[in-house]
């Protein structure tokens, strides 16, 4: 009798290792291309070129005062205030952006107006969340003696600087604490996946940070706009912050956060890893995601154009990294002893190393901050809490190594004494965990009260005067005496000192008879002085209808001249001209 057999069972094979590797570099690309992609870039500092009604304009009674920059701005971050010819002050609104015209900031007048003299103060938080102001005047009907000039808060509000603050240190803390427990439990201990505190840090550290971006997102717009606290719950606020480059920069975080949370959800919920190269691939996928968030530290916050650079970038990620790495390690390897896990000696010797490498990584970015700081002839405060945290990191590091060692000694001699040596080894990592917490809180304690000391931060140069205090442009009028020949120039002078020289940008904005901003006027200029050569002023065409940019240098101070040669579109030419006093 002839019976089949059952064919042998076969094992389902094991992914190929190019599989594995695959998998680790799709993910690591997925956070770094979610982070570049929805990264903003710095859009610098607001410029005012032009004013409706114009500086010093006579008009008869205008609905709103628009007030018109060189660039975007949210109009929620911004504050105008208007004082009437009475000396009433007229306008307790927040401002807006019109409908299609990103640049511009309106407020509107009041429904009853006076003749006379308004003067308008206006304020932007600069690209380092200074104060950029201006003042100009406009006259309706008449012109009167202006009685004196609106008061703008100069000064951040305790509370609304003590809510900001806090958010942000718990965003810090919050993404340090995830970058460092994912790398631990994906390389250095996965059974601790299975410890109830370990997943409890896990879980709340991938919350934290989202819920603290969301509350440095909700407090930064009343803290750039120097807003009181009674005034800082207005969504305007909120909606102008999300617009803003900074508060874009949050939001890049949270769109990072998704996969990152999503290859924590899956490393939770996975088998722990058996092998050293399968601790490896899952290491490096957790690095590489948990590098990515820390990127967003010197990225996602208000900075300079060119701020920071390539180097700048690196050096506060790999800081922030390996002090995560390092911190959060020794913690979780007291909680995982605490919870349970008798047998922490495998994790001990992968351990060692991991302290070692955080330790060098952070004396070499404290040495890069020593070097800094002794070129520009600072203290090095952030330095000196980075080699504080590297030289613990060393010392742990060897009371591992000696912990190791007796156990060693313990497992040849007598298991009875090693209840008693785990419980040294859990003392010693809460030791080094309240160590490690009371310098990493003196060393955010350092960054905050002196920001300029990161390294994303340290080269951002201070705004300069011209741009913190801005005039009014000039209004000047141009007739051709042909049909259609009439309408007026806005032009802003921004003085600055360059190499020796004194630099001019200037900011051209042509209007037509209806006072519309157009392209169909040409307009060519230089700065002209009696008895002397003129110096070349090359204008070139920039955002929004009728703008134009350029950039004179003059030779020296003295008596000078912005002419300004118009042409029309039917043929007409006119020359304007504003004398200058350049000291």
């Amino acid at each position: 009798m002839l019976t089949r057999q059952r064919p042998a069972r076969r094992d389902i094979p094991r992914p190929p290792m190019f599989r594995r590797i695959l998998a680790v570099v799709l993910f690591v690309a997925v956070c770094w291309v979610a982070l570049l992609a929805t990264m903003p870039a710095p859009q610098g500092n607001p410029v005012l070129r032009s004013t409706s009604p114009g500086n010093a304009e006579n008009v008869k009674s205008p609905d709103e005062v628009l007030l018109r920059f060189d660039r975007p701005v949210p109009a929620g971050l911004a504050t105008i205030r208007i004082i009437s010819p009475p000396g009433d002050q007229v306008v307790f609104t927040r401002p807006y952006n019109p409908v299609g015209q990103d640049d511009t900031v309106a407020v509107a007048m009041p429904p009853v107006r006076y003749g006379g003299t308004y003067t308008v103060a206006w304020a932007l938080p600069s690209d380092r969340l200074e104060q950029v102001a201006g003042v100009f005047t406009f006259d309706v009907v008449v012109s009167s003696t202006p009685v004196g000039v609106p008061e703008i808060a100069a000064e951040h509000d305790p509370w609304v600087t003590g809510a900001h603050v806090t958010a942000r240190v718990a965003t810090l803390g919050a993404m340090a604490l995830l970058i460092g427990a994912a790398v631990f439990v994906a390389a250095l201990q996965p059974a601790a996946a299975g410890s109830r505190p370990v997943r409890r840090v896990l879980i709340w550290s991938g919350i934290g940070t989202a819920l603290a971006t969301i509350g440095t997102l909700a407090t930064f717009g009343p803290y750039a706009a120097w807003v009181p606290l009674g005034g800082a719950f207005d969504p305007a606020l909120f909606w102008a912050a999300v617009q803003s480059p900074t508060g874009r920069g949050m939001l890049s975080r949270l769109a990072l956060l998704v996969p990152v949370l999503a290859g924590l959800v899956w490393l939770l919920e996975a088998h722990p890893a058996k092998t050293r190269r399968a601790r490896l691939m899952r290491g490096v996928a957790a690095l590489g995601g948990g590098a990515a968030l820390a990127a967003t530290w010197p990225l996602a916050r208000t900075r300079p154009i060119g701020s920071p650079t390539p180097l700048e970038a690196a050096v506060d990620t790999a800081t922030l990294t390996a002090a995560a790495v390092g911190i959060t390690s020794v913690l979780l390897l007291g909680l995982a002893a605490r919870s349970g896990h008798r047998e922490p000696e495998p994790v001990v010797p992968r351990l060692i190393p991991v302290l070692a490498a955080c330790s060098a990584l952070l004396a070499c970015t404290g040495g890069y901050h020593v070097r800094q700081a002794v070129r520009d002839g600072e203290p090095a405060w952030l330095a000196t809490g980075l080699v504080a945290l590297a030289v613990l990191l060393v010392v742990v590091s060897a009371v591992l190594h000696v912990w190791l060692r007796r156990q060693r000694v313990l497992a040849v001699e007598s298991a009875d004494q090693r209840p008693a040596e785990l419980q040294r080894l859990r003392t010693a990592a809460g030791v080094g965990t309240g160590v490690a917490a009371v310098l990493v809180g003196a060393t955010a304690a350092l960054v905050l009260a002196h920001a300029p000391d990161t390294a994303h931060a340290r080269t951002d140069s201070p705004t300069p005067v011209s741009i913190r205090q801005q005039p009014g442009p000039f209004r000047l009028a141009y007739d051709t005496g042909k049909p259609g020949g009439r309408g007026s120039i806005d032009l802003a002078l921004l003085p600055a000192v360059e190499n020796g020289q004194i630099r001019l940008d200037t900011h051209v904005t042509v209007f037509d008879e209806a006072g519309n901003p157009t392209d169909e006027v040409r307009v060519a200029g230089l700065l002209a002085r009696e008895n002397g050569t003129p110096a070349p002023l090359v204008l070139r065409p920039a955002s929004g209808p009728g703008h134009t940019v350029g950039a004179a240098s003059l030779p020296e101070p003295g008596k000078w001249a912005v002419v300004l040669d118009v042409r029309t579109p039917d043929g007409g030419a006119q020359t304007v001209a504003q004398p200058l006093d350049v000291h």
